[in-house]
């Protein structure tokens, strides 16, 4: 069972090397979520009808997940604050879908990449955890071999531009609100539950406006695994890394998610590996290698 917050079972150097592995196990479910999303789009399926089945299902889920834990009712200021970080992460979802229909994929997933700097240099500011040189040297060489791993950035536009550095923005700030409030004594479970919760009821609201389009038997495999690998299994993950390991350093270890997605694309797509993506993809790796062996 994934470790709760605020309390680390072991020594604190095994807890936190079992944060690190679960970021980067955080990074590789959520890899995945490109490819299943292609597929579901590729059957019949929509990123409309996406958003609204893998909030409503990924909300479900996790609920369900935190009521197995029994859990004891957490203060209302901070079950408000989870919350309100659920929609924070709906927000930051919606700036993504709005950015790709705007501009190419490249630059947007490449703005949106800034996030693990902005939730290191906001965890150094907020929550105190520390940023050496090292760590920054590593996570820009990382973000230079995911630039490298997403390709050019095509032609931009001010709308892919605020989109793309938007998404970032909000995915930060809901990395270190779900922090301080597991800090504060809620387990990972709960601050999901909570926030994926609020977001589910959101989307349930908008489908009843605009109804999606109904998944068909062709795309639900696809849909299942957007739901329960892409959302359900890689938020449990990184969230109790972010408990045991601190946000920061979470949020640099997940970045393996463009290079986990390049290779199933390349896998399961068919899709075409350039050298310069492979370049990329070796500095991501050389960049999670290194920032795994520091410790707090």
């Amino acid at each position: 069972m994934l470790e709760p917050a605020g309390r680390l079972a072991g020594p604190p150097e095994a807890a936190d090397l079992r944060g690190r592995l679960y970021a980067i196990a955080a990074g590789c479910c959520f890899g995945t979520l490109g490819i299943f999303s292609t597929l579901y789009y590729n059957h019949g399926g929509d990123p409309y009808s996406l958003l609204v089945f893998r909030t409503i299902g990924g909300g479900l889920g996790l609920i369900l997940i935190s009521l197995a834990r029994r859990p004891q009712p957490p203060p209302l200021r901070l079950a408000a604050l989870a919350a309100l970080l659920g929609l924070s992460q709906l927000v930051g979802s919606a700036f993504l879908l709005i950015g790709f229909q705007h501009a190419a994929a490249g630059l947007v997933e490449l703005l949106f990449y800034v996030y693990p700097l902005l939730v290191t240099v906001l965890a150094s500011l907020f929550l105190s955890e520390e940023m050496g040189p090292r760590k920054l040297a590593l996570l820009i060489l990382g973000i230079v071999g995911i630039g490298l791993t997403v390709g050019g950035p095509g032609a931009p536009t001010a709308i892919g531009i605020i989109a793309g550095l938007g998404a970032a923005v909000f995915v930060a700030i809901y990395i270190i609100g779900v922090r301080y409030v597991m800090t504060s004594g809620m387990a990972p479970t709960e601050v999901l539950a909570t926030g994926w919760g609020v977001a589910a009821i959101t989307m349930s609201l908008a489908a009843v406006v605009h109804n999606p389009v109904a998944p068909t038997s062709a795309n639900v495999p696809y849909l299942v695994g957007v739901i329960v690998i892409a959302t359900i299994c890689a938020a449990l993950l990184l969230y109790s890394a972010v408990g045991l390991a601190g946000a920061g350093a979470a949020a640099r270890l997940a970045t393996v998610e463009p290079l986990v997605t390049i290779l199933l694309g390349y896998i399961v797509l068919g899709q075409q590996i350039t050298a310069l993506q492979l370049v990329g993809g070796a500095l991501i790796v050389v960049s999670v290698a290194a920032l795994a062996t520091i410790r707090r």
